[in-house]
């Protein structure tokens, strides 16, 4: 259980750190303070579960046993949001395209899949 959230948090900071940048600190440095901030959350919940899992691998304990609950809840909770988000982006592009928009309407898949 352990290995498979530390395995988790890592899939997740993966695009995280290719959208940032994080090949080179130079290109880190140049990000504007927004973005930065963005990406501070963006890591908290992977980071969260990446922690969770090692601290679970250390020692197995009541306590780590309920921070790995309290972080399988928060990803399912987020999985649920990007569904949500993705059916109404979908939705909304349906309507776009009616209206003879809706070029971009695929892209409510994306959240649609990652939930």
């Amino acid at each position: 259980m352990a290995v498979a959230h530390i395995l988790l948090g890592l899939l997740l900071l993966l695009p995280i750190a290719v959208v940032a940048g994080l090949s080179s600190l130079k290109a880190l440095a140049q990000l504007p303070f927004r973005t930065l901030l963005v990406g501070l959350f963006m890591t908290a919940l992977p980071m969260g579960i990446l922690l969770a899992g090692l601290r679970a691998l250390w020692r197995l304990t009541p306590r780590a046993i309920r921070t790995l609950q309290i972080a399988d809840t928060l990803v399912v909770v987020c999985a649920i949001v990007l569904c949500g988000f993705g059916a109404l982006a979908l939705q909304t592009a349906g309507e776009s395209a009616a209206r003879g928009g809706g070029l971009l309407g695929a892209f409510g898949l994306i959240p649609l899949a990652l939930g």
